[in-house]
């Protein structure tokens, strides 16, 4: 299917849109799942006019308020102001939480995104959850979605037809009960590593649609690993860029979703 014209993420010379969740609710442990039934979502934006990006957000405050979420709204920061931002909400006590989200909308390249003075590292921001950082989210699901260019290269699509072994290997003769520090990160990224991000000026941007969609009709029912394999196929088979210029007709986009979450999760506000 076609959108009308699609803009790429350029390269930004200010501003971003990031967004955030916090969690909040209990946690189910003994199923081997996370059941957040509630959770606080943070959002950020700002750099320079990204049209659309007004749209993605109102969709995603929709979205995740209907699934519980206590939604709070951060447009047009600086990168220390982001990160001040994301450092309280990882020194809040999360213990009676059940999950922490962030959604950022801005403009990005490959391992950056952009506040509106410059940019900085993604792993700034989301190093400040890890286990040794942020005690009471420890084994609870930490939730990144990004919004956000990754480099400049296109994606021309082409033409189709329609559990690992147990390592065995003791190095504690007394294990403790331990966890990794980089344990429960998911990030659901907009495309994949080295790639353009592309976004319907009037309609947002492909993934926050594809995302949207898929939330309002399966968020309560499927595990968080089917949603995002569903938002991949529907970004991937939905979405195709027109345009006069020939460098930037009939693109394509595919998401990528990188998971450390050791537990199944399901959303149940």
């Amino acid at each position: 299917a076609y959108g009308s014209l699609m803009d790429p993420e350029p390269n930004p010379t200010s501003g971003s849109r990031p967004i955030g969740l916090s969690p909040a609710g209990p946690m189910d442990k003994s199923h081997g799942y996370f059941e957040p039934l509630g959770t606080d979502i943070s959002c950020f934006a700002g750099m320079n006019v990204r049209n659309g990006t007004d749209r993605d957000g109102d969709e995603l405050f929709q979205c995740f308020k209907n699934l519980g979420f206590n939604v709070c709204v951060y447009n047009d920061q600086t990168c220390s102001k982001m990160e001040a931002l994301l450092r309280k909400a990882s020194e809040e006590d999360h213990s009676n939480s059940s999950c922490f989200a962030c959604i950022l909308l801005t403009h990005g390249e490959e391992s950056m995104v952009f506040g509106t003075d410059g940019v900085m590292p993604l792993k700034t921001l989301t190093s400040l959850f890890r286990g040794d950082v942020c005690r009471s989210l420890v084994g609870k699901p930490k939730l990144f979605f990004i919004q956000a260019c990754r480099g400049s290269q296109f994606d021309d699509g082409i033409e189709t037809d329609s559990g690992p072994p147990k390592d065995t290997l003791e190095t504690d003769a007394n294990p403790r009960n331990k966890i990794p520090v980089e344990a429960d990160f998911l990030f659901a990224y907009s495309t994949v590593p080295g790639y353009f991000s592309w976004r319907n000026p009037g309609r947002g941007s492909w993934f926050v649609q594809a995302l949207c969609s898929v939330l309002k009709e399966f968020g309560k029912q499927l595990e968080i690993m089917q949603i995002l394999t569903r938002v991949n196929y529907k970004v991937a088979t939905s979405f195709e860029s027109w345009s006069e210029d020939p460098h930037f007709h009939e693109k394509k986009q595919i998401p990528c979703i990188v998971s450390m979450l050791t537990k199944e999760l399901y959303f149940r506000g």
